[in-house]
């Protein structure tokens, strides 16, 4: 034994979880990523990965299941990181773009556009505050729920078109002048107003779910629904 190890002991080394931790964040320097954006990144998908995996096992997956499900995510959620290029995004992103707006003009016209659809700048701090991580497994698991009820209507014996209007049913959420994905009142909704929406979902499903479920069925989809609700000041 050195004299150093003597004296002091040998140096310990470190757990599995902080290795983890520091493994992730050398991998992420080497794509440009700071230090400390690394170590916020890792902290918010060990949450993503308890909150994704404990839903699907509740739903009654497998644990080994569930969390294959969500390394697959997680892998396509970050190759699309690294390819857009923004590693290294202000962790309060809507603030700055609010700030930004009053500098440029581009940006505000784009944010202009979804306050034409109904978005406060209090929704575009919600969505655009939280990690891209966040954003994107959000969004991934809508897809995976509207695909699920797809492939499950198709099975009830609905052809693909009977599936897509009972789709209608389900929010809609993209680019409101993509036709695309909807048109006049059946258009998708900007992102920035699910957090909102969502609230008033639930808040409608405490009251009378009955009276909410027949209000959906009159119109002709949810995002129709939520539109008119919009404009009565409801949501």
């Amino acid at each position: 034994m050195g004299l150093l190890s003597a004296v002091f002991g040998r140096a310990k080394r470190p757990d599995i979880q902080t290795q983890l931790e520091l493994d992730y964040v050398a991998w992420w320097q080497a794509k440009g990523m700071t230090e400390s954006e690394a170590r916020r990144s890792f902290a918010i998908e060990r949450q993503l990965k308890l909150a994704h995996v404990s839903f699907l096992q509740a739903m009654g997956t497998p644990a080994s299941e569930a969390e294959k499900s969500f390394e697959i995510t997680m892998r396509k959620i970050k190759e699309r990181y690294i390819n857009e290029g923004i590693v290294n995004l202000p962790a309060n992103y809507g603030s700055f773009l609010l700030e930004q707006e009053k500098i440029n003009p581009e940006l505000k016209a784009a944010l202009d556009k979804k306050r034409a659809e109904g978005v406060r700048d209090s929704d575009i701090r919600w969505w655009w505050n939280m990690h891209y991580f966040e954003r994107m497994m959000m969004l991934e698991d809508d897809e995976t729920g509207r695909v699920a009820a797809f492939m499950a209507y198709l099975s009830q014996g609905m052809s693909p078109d009977q599936a897509a209007q009972k789709l209608k049913r389900f929010l809609t959420y993209g680019d409101p002048q993509d036709a695309n994905q909807g048109v006049g009142e059946d258009r998708a909704l900007p992102i920035e107003l699910k957090d909102r929406i969502n609230r008033y979902t639930e808040q409608r499903m405490r009251g009378d779910p009955y009276i909410y479920k027949t209000e959906i069925q009159a119109s002709t989809g949810s995002n129709a629904h939520v539109r008119n609700e919009m404009r009565k000041g409801r949501v």
